[in-house]
């Protein structure tokens, strides 16, 4: 019962300061003066102004939703350290996806927040650290080719940045898994988009990375043992469980 109190109250302030802090990004506008390909200072800042007014409205339910969110972390993971970790990464991709859906950026203080995290869960995880440095650069490295191939068009930087402090903070498995859902979440999300609005719209990936991230959290070890049960024989599964017991943990 403890824990369930201290997890409430600690979504229930980080989220009110990640939502208020959202809100300071938007009024800013981007950071480095770059509009997105198409799309002119005037008209991003102007559909900032109408989402930071449309956000403005949301504190109540942005605390409330943070709070829920780290009321199943607890279930999920138990009162140790990596349901508050968890929970504390929620938040903060919660909050730069209202931010990267205004001005299409991903401020840097997010990663670095989100990637400290990933340091101290892989402190709290000593067996399973070579999973974590592997995942902060296997996604990540591909973010950052087709990010220099396309000279940042197809991909922003924000976008690699993020790969590369969730991967660390996730594990390997867990990137990959929110890479594969956070493209189809674009795709198909942005498709309904483009087709119902009539006309082109750039896209902001931070947001569908960050859905991504939390659903992965949360249900990403039950999702990739069911896509491993259906592909994989059962005596390979046992013989990975071996492995594991072994102490070579990736």
């Amino acid at each position: 019962m403890v824990a369930y109190v201290l997890m409430g109250v600690m979504c229930l302030v980080f989220g009110a300061a990640a939502y208020l802090y959202a809100q300071y990004k938007i009024s800013k506008g981007p950071e480095d003066g770059e509009m997105p390909e198409g799309e002119s200072a005037e008209a991003v800042m102007k559909k900032a102004e109408g989402l930071r007014r449309r956000f403005s409205k949301g504190l109540a339910v942005f605390t409330l939703i943070s709070v829920l969110i780290g009321e199943v972390f607890l279930m999920e993971y138990g009162e140790g350290p990596k349901a508050f970790i968890y929970a504390a990464a929620a938040v903060l991709l919660l909050s730069l996806s209202l931010v990267d859906l205004a001005i299409f950026e991903i401020p840097p203080e997010y990663n670095i927040v989100i990637a400290v995290l990933g340091v101290i869960a892989t402190v709290a995880e000593p067996k399973m650290w070579l999973g974590h440095l592997i995942g902060a650069v296997c996604v990540s490295g591909l973010f950052l080719l087709i990010n220099l191939i396309s000279g940042g068009a197809a991909m922003g930087g924000g976008d690699v940045k993020l790969m590369a402090a969730l991967g660390l903070l996730t594990g390997w498995k867990h990137i990959i898994l929110v890479m594969i859902i956070g493209s189809l979440l674009g795709a198909v999300i942005h498709s309904i988009r483009m087709k119902v609005s009539g006309k082109k719209k750039v896209l902001a990936f931070g947001p569908y990375l960050a859905a991504a991230g939390v659903l992965t959290m949360i249900a990403g070890d039950m999702l990739i043992a069911w896509y491993v049960a259906m592909l994989v024989p059962e005596e390979l599964i046992n013989k990975k469980s071996m492995i594991r017991q072994a102490g070579l943990y990736i």
